[in-house]
């Protein structure tokens, strides 16, 4: 009988305690994570978004480089920046606006069946995607700028019309 009441006691201490808790600083690896931007835009004259992840927009631009020209699909390519998006950001002035060699280059949203626009297979053999990373050439070294989208979308995620920033 005490070795009943003794097992019993073992037991409900360890139901009581927090066995697994996670390890400190955890809560704070999980945001780093979940590192993303919204791109708001219009699809069929309604209010969409697309959730980006800015890791993957950012190794996207490193992995493609400064290739332009030469690829199949056209991307990536120079991106004039007419709607100056980096215009009121002091901190990209001067890394991110059209005398700094900016680069435009396709990428997918989180949830999209696509992970990753390939430079080598023409544009109209790829789901279309209206979203672009946009980074420059500063000496050498790929600078992230950020993502924009076409302000307007159709139901095959094609974009027309001009650039918005997501933020």
């Amino acid at each position: 009988m005490h070795f009943t009441k003794t097992i019993l006691a073992v037991a409900l201490a360890f139901a009581v305690s927090p066995i697994a808790a996670a390890p400190a600083g955890a809560e704070s690896a999980i945001e780093a994570r979940a590192n993303t931007v919204t791109c708001k835009t219009t699809l069929s004259g309604k209010a969409k978004s697309y959730t980006v992840s800015v890791d993957t927009a950012k190794s996207e631009a490193i992995k493609i480089g400064f290739t332009h020209g030469s690829s199949k699909s056209d991307y990536p390519h120079p991106y004039g920046d007419k709607e100056k998006l980096w215009a009121k950001d002091v901190n990209e002035q001067g890394k991110c606006n059209s005398k700094k060699n900016m680069l435009e280059y396709p990428i997918y949203w989180v949830g999209s069946k696509d992970t990753a626009w390939k430079p080598d297979e023409k544009k109209n053999k790829q789901n279309s995607t209206p979203i672009r990373v946009v980074y420059s050439n500063l000496n050498g070294v790929v600078h992230y700028c950020g993502v924009m989208i076409h302000e307007k979308v159709d139901a095959k995620n094609s974009g027309s019309g001009d650039f918005v920033l997501c933020k």
